[in-house]
Order: structure tokens, then C-alpha cells, then sequence
């Protein structure tokens, strides 16, 4: 079945008909007020846009989205839509850390390497419960957790999602685990200097953490936006006879709750000619 056409008001309007070209934009609106929606629009308007000399990843329009939830959403929104606007049609609806695994295994292939590993959020979870879980049993080094951070607080759900959070954080603003103890100090957070040494362990076990010689390298959605963004960045440099993949639109939906890996991989796309289109909510 076609999809139900879409009725868009005169601010809707004049976003998606806004030429291509006309610079970057950010377009704001509290929640209900239809960005996604004209996010959707603009994107299709513009998945027709071809961009010429590219590599199979890229295309005309790339759109994020901060979540895999909110991108398959989009993605069965926008599927029938593309197929009906026919072959010249190009557009990837994608998480951010979806889209930066895509890159970084692109640029493997280009290089012959063995395929990178993505290690997801319930992965995450069942390390730290093993780390922390050793920490209890006496293995490895003690965190010296405060005393207000109990061995039951410890061994909760809710504790490791908030732990897993701030190690997340920690590595997108660069942080080694000494970096995060040193901040921990003045502010007063001795659960951040705890966490600084789980952070150490976790390091091991993950980015840093050996494979063998036919798997690639392990990188956790915090890392791997980042090893993107590097990779973008010299790829004309590392693949000289293979040209870089390239979107002539980026739309980004809930921008306001990306990332600073998000900001800086967004920043490197434009250096190919993409115009960024920045849907947020400015509370």
C-alpha cells in the first residue's frame, strides 16, 4: 500500500524546500511540534540529490538518529517511500554508532584487515558484572569504593548502567583512567576515582584488549565514533585509489542529546561537501 501523504505547515514547508546548497541548518522545536517529521521529509527530499565519484557507503542522504530504536522507527517510516521514488533514490537511516561501526568496517575491508567487532551494550553490562563481580571475590585490583557504594549497590542493574554511563563518557572527552581520578579529586566524587580503576580493567578487557590474528579490533559504541571520525578524516591519506564515502545531506534527529564523539564526527563530514541539517529540542 502507498503511504498516507504528508501534510506539512508553512515552518515545515520551508525547511524541506529549502535548497540544497543554502549551508548548513539547525532547525528547533519543543517535543510534539513535528520535527521528526519534517527530519523525515527533508531527508527524502533530498535522498535524490545524486553525489558523484562516491564510495558504495555513501550517497545523497545519510539521517542519524541517537538510538537503534529510533532509527528503525525511522527507517520503516522511510523504506516504502525510497522504494516508491525509484532507483535514483539514495538514502542510509542510521544510529550514530551504527553508521560509525559502518565506516570503520568499510574502511577494514578497504585495507584487507579482519572485520572490527562492535561490543553492544549488553556486552558492556556482562563485563562490568564479571569485573565487579571479581572486585567482591577479592581479583584483581579493589576500587576502594566509598562506603555509601556497598557490595549489594554494587552488584545491581541500575549501579552498572550508571557506571557503564560514566565510563562511556569518560572515553569520548578523551579521558584515560588516570584523567578521570584526577578529575574525581576536586570535585570531591570518590566513586570516580573508584571508577577510574574499573575503567583500567575495562580498557583491557575491551578496546585494548588483544584478539586473535583473524578477528579484527573490539571497540565499544563510545570508542568506535571516534575511531570513525579518524578514519574519515585520513582516508584520502591511508586509501589514496579508493574514494571516501560521502553523503551530500545529513540530517541528524535529537541532536540536543548526541554526544561530544557525535559533534566531532559531524564536524569532519562536511569536509566532503555535506550540508548538515540539525533537528533539537533547545531544552
Amino acid at each position: 500500500m502507498a503511504p498516507a501523504p504528508v501534510t506539512l505547515d508553512a515552518d515545515q514547508v520551508r525547511v524541506v524546500s529549502r535548497p540544497r546548497g543554502a549551508g548548513h541548518l539547525v532547525v528547533v522545536g519543543a517535543p510534539g511540534s513535528g520535527k521528526t517529521t519534517t527530519a523525515v521529509e527533508t531527508f527524502l527530499a533530498r535522498s535524490t540529490h545524486p553525489v558523484p565519484g562516491n564510495h558504495p557507503l555513501g550517497g545523497a542522504a545519510l539521517f542519524l538518529t541517537t538510538s537503534r530504536q529510533s532509527a528503525d522507527r525511522v527507517r520503516a517510516n522511510v523504506g516504502t517511500r525510497l522504494t516508491a521514488a525509484g532507483g535514483g533514490a539514495r538514502g542510509l537511516v542510521r544510529s550514530v554508532a551504527s553508521f560509525a561501526y559502518a565506516v570503520v568496517h568499510a574502511r577494514a575491508m578497504a585495507q584487507r584487515d579482519p572485520a572490527p567487532v562492535l561490543v553492544t551494550g549488553p556486552q558492556q553490562d556482562t563485563i562490568l558484572a564479571e569485573l565487579l563481580a571479581g572486585h567482591t571475590a577479592g581479583l584483581g585490583r579493589d576500587p576502594r569504593w566509598p562506603a555509601q557504594i556497598g557490595a549489594d549497590t554494587r552488584a545491581q542493574p541500575a549501579f552498572r548502567a550508571e557506571l557503564r554511563d560514566l565510563l562511556t563518557r569518560a572515553v569520548e572527552l578523551g579521558l584515560s583512567p588516570a584523567g578521570l581520578a584526577e578529575l574525581g579529586r576536586p570535585a570531591g566524587r570518590p566513586g570516580w576515582e573508584s571508577a577510574a580503576l574499573v575503567l583500567e580493567e575495562y580498557i583491557d578487557v575491551t578496546v585494548l584488549g588483544e584478539s586473535p590474528a583473524d578477528r579484527g579490533a573490539r571497540y565499544d559504541v563510545a570508542a568506535v565514533v571516534d575511531v570513525a571520525t579518524e578514519a574519515l578524516r585520513t582516508w584520502r591519506d591511508d586509501l589514496p585509489d579508493l574514494p571516501p564515502p560521502r553523503w551530500g545531506s545529513v540530517v541528524v534527529d535529537d541532536y540536543q542529546d548526541s554526544t561530544v564523539a557525535t559533534a566531532r564526527l559531524l564536524e569532519v563530514l562536511p569536509d566532503d561537501g555535506a550540508e548538515l541539517l540539525l533537528f533539537a529540542d533547545p531544552d
